[in-house]
C-alpha cells in the first residue's frame, strides 16, 4: 500500500540550506520530518563564527546570488522579514551583473525565517543509510538505529557517498565522479579600520582566492573591523593538512603582502578548514534516486557552485518524493 505524505516519516541527513529547504516543502505537503545535524546549529556553509561574543566573521560562502524566480520568491520573502540584505562592496577583479545577497546579521539567519515544521537533532552524526524491505534505516556514529518511510541525503557528496557505499554501490559510484575542492579560511579582526583601497578583492593570485571586509557587510554591528581571506582550491588542496595555526600565519603574510602596507593593530586572527567547499565537477541533475524511491540524495554540488543551487536541489528532490 502506498502512503501518503501526511502518513510518512521521513528523515533528512544535513540542515544545510538544501536540507532545510527539503524539510519545509515535505512538512508542508504533511509528512513527518526529522532532519538530522552533525553540527549544532543549521546553516552548513552559510556560517558566521562569533568570537569573544563580540567579533564576527562571515567563514564559508560570501555572498549568494539569486537567478531562479523561485529563490527570488523565497529571499524577497526574507528581505521583508529583515534577514536578507544586498551588499553592494567595492569589489575589485570581479562583476558579474548579479546583486550580491547576504543573510542578517548571519548568513543562515535567512533559513530561519518561516516555521520549520521539523524536528531538528543536532549534534547527530549519521553513519549509514540503506533502504529496507519496508522504508529506511539510519545507523548513527554510536551505532544506535531510526526507521523512517524515505530519507533525504544532503551531505556533501563524499560524506554521502561514505553513508551510502555499503548497501547502495550504484548510487556511491555515480557520486564518486562529483569533485568538490577544500577551502582554508583566515578570519582577522583589526583594532581599527583597514582601507586598502576596496572591500572586496578577488584575482588570480598564488595563494588567495578571495578577499572580502567583513565588516562592510550590512546588518553586521560587531566591534572590530572584520576580515575573511579564502585561499585559492589549488593552495587548499597543497596544503590541507596543515596544523590551524600554520595555515592561519601563511594566509596572513600572503594578506599583508597584498595590502603591501602595514596594518592595524590585530584584536584576532584563527583559520578554518572546509574539507568540502567549492563544487568543480558537478553530478549534472538536481538530484539522485535510488530505485525503490526511499532514499534520494540531494545538495548544492548536484547543479554546482552557487548557494541557490542548494536551495534548488532540496526543493527539486523533496517535490519529487511528494509526487512519486
Amino acid at each position: 500500500m502506498t502512503l501518503s505524505m501526511t502518513d510518512k516519516k521521513v528523515a533528512v541527513v544535513g540542515g544545510g540550506l538544501a536540507g532545510v529547504t527539503a524539510a519545509c516543502e515535505l512538512s508542508r505537503a504533511g509528512a513527518e520530518v526529522t532532519v538530522f545535524e552533525k553540527s549544532r546549529g543549521l546553516g552548513g556553509r552559510l556560517a558566521t563564527r562569533r568570537m569573544d561574543g563580540s567579533f564576527s566573521a562571515d567563514h564559508g560562502a560570501q555572498y549568494f546570488t539569486a537567478r531562479s524566480p523561485e529563490f527570488r520568491d523565497y529571499l524577497r520573502n526574507a528581505s521583508g522579514l529583515g534577514a536578507v540584505q544586498t551588499w553592494l562592496p567595492d569589489a575589485r577583479g570581479h562583476a558579474d551583473g548579479q546583486d550580491w545577497f547576504v543573510g542578517t546579521p548571519a548568513m543562515n539567519s535567512f533559513l530561519k525565517t518561516e516555521p520549520l515544521g521539523f524536528d531538528l537533532k543536532v549534534s547527530t552524526h549519521v553513519a549509514t543509510v540503506a533502504a529496507t524491505e519496508t522504508g529506511v534505516e539510519l545507523t548513527m556514529m554510536d551505532g544506535s538505529t531510526q526507521a523512517f518511510d524515505q530519507a533525504i541525503i544532503t551531505a556533501p557528496a563524499p560524506q554521502t557517498e561514505a553513508m551510502l557505499v555499503g548497501a547502495h554501490p550504484d548510487m556511491a559510484a555515480a557520486l564518486a565522479a562529483v569533485e568538490i575542492a577544500p577551502n582554508w579560511t583566515l578570519m582577522l579582526v583589526f583594532e581599527e579600520e583597514l582601507d586598502p583601497g576596496f572591500t572586496v578583492w578577488r584575482e588570480a593570485h598564488p595563494v588567495l582566492g578571495w578577499v572580502a571586509r567583513n565588516s562592510s557587510k550590512p546588518g553586521r554591528d560587531f566591534s572590530g573591523d572584520s576580515w575573511t581571506v579564502q585561499a585559492t582550491a589549488d593552495w587548499s588542496t597543497e596544503y590541507l593538512e596543515l596544523e590551524k595555526e600554520d595555515a592561519a600565519a601563511r594566509l596572513f603574510d600572503a594578506f599583508q603582502a597584498l595590502v603591501g602596507s602595514e596594518l592595524p593593530p590585530l584584536r584576532m586572527q584563527t583559520a578554518h578548514r572546509w574539507r568540502y567547499a567549492k563544487t568543480i565537477t558537478p553530478l549534472g541533475q538536481p538530484f539522485l534516486k535510488d530505485a525503490s524511491g526511499r532514499i534520494y540524495v540531494a545538495g548544492d554540488w548536484c547543479l554546482g557552485a552557487r548557494v541557490e543551487y542548494a536551495f534548488e536541489s532540496g526543493r527539486a528532490a523533496a517535490q519529487a518524493m511528494i509526487a512519486l
